[in-house]
């Protein structure tokens, strides 16, 4: 079982696998589904009920540093894709103090982007904001414009959705342009890959393929994507694809410098004096080019 923790255009990768039955093609019954929120994720590959689960790196990086025994195996995407979305009568950043702003949850990599981009705003994330859970895109989007917040994080294209819309996207910021940030990674558990690692290189090199189909297969990319991301038009998915075109990584490496980016920002006590290196497993995306284990 393959679990996601956010609905948003990053995670094609996995779902295109999914359609075209590469997973299937690549010697592994695999079944992909929703679960909400980085903390949820990584608790359900604790428990056993997952395998992997393609999140942010940084809900990982917390589980591991508290004693969980998960790794990041792979890492498709670093950009920090998540973007800031006010209310219209909000246009700097100041008049944002003291508002209220929508996450995905309230923990992992939903929280710490957040806290991120408020910061090379200039505010305190800790002190100019309160934060709500409310769940996928549309519930926040909803959220926003209804006034029960003053803000909320949006990814391609729902952000470009509520710029046309009239709401204030603050989407060109110099201090985030060049941030490594493991936005979208693929995450199990150390016993899982001991146990099964001929499942684990599959599973990466049917992502590995999904990638490089994207990147050669627009239109039936976008008619799978229109699937999952329900209720967006053809417009909005033609808005996103270059994207993620430019931001997919056929090598997913898992980024060492994301890993540090987590622990830079993290209040746990371990986090100082933690090696970044420990945090990530490259050998199998390493394996791509060789043939499949039999």
């Amino acid at each position: 079982v393959i679990g996601y923790t956010t609905i948003s255009f990053a995670r094609a990768p996995l779902w295109i696998a999914n359609d075209l039955r590469l997973y299937e093609k690549n010697g592994v019954d695999a079944e992909v589904v929703f679960l909400r929120g980085g903390t949820v994720g990584t608790q359900a590959l604790i428990g056993g009920t997952v395998g992997f689960i393609a999140s942010s790196g940084s809900a990982a990086v917390e589980a591991i540093l508290s004693g969980a025994d998960l790794v990041i195996l792979a890492g498709y995407s670093n950009l920090l894709d998540q973007m800031l979305v006010t209310k219209k009568e909000i246009k700097t950043p100041a008049q944002l103090k003291g508002g209220k702003i929508a996450l995905n949850s309230l923990s992992g990599g939903s929280i710490l982007a957040v806290k991120i981009i408020l910061s090379a705003l200039g505010l305190d994330p800790d002190k100019d904001a309160s934060y709500l859970a409310l769940g996928d895109p549309a519930s926040r989007f909803s959220a926003l414009k209804s006034g029960i917040v003053d803000a909320t994080v949006l990814t391609t294209p729902f952000n470009s959705i509520a710029k046309r819309a009239g709401y204030n996207v603050f989407d060109d910021m110099p201090a985030l342009k060049n941030i490594d940030y493991p936005s979208d990674s693929l995450i199990s558990t150390r016993e899982f890959i001991r146990k099964d690692p001929v499942v684990t290189e599959r599973v990466i090199k049917s992502i590995s393929e999904a990638i490089q189909f994207y990147k050669k297969n627009k239109a039936q990319s976008l008619a799978i994507l229109a699937k999952y991301l329900r209720g967006l038009s053809s417009e909005d998915l033609e808005e996103a694809y270059p994207r993620y075109f430019y931001g997919f990584r056929e090598k997913p490496y898992p980024s060492v410098k994301g890993v540090q980016t987590v622990l830079r920002w993290s209040k746990h006590p371990k986090a100082k004096d933690a090696d970044p290196a420990r945090f990530i497993e490259r050998k199998f995306v390493e394996s791509l080019d060789k043939p499949i284990a039999k």
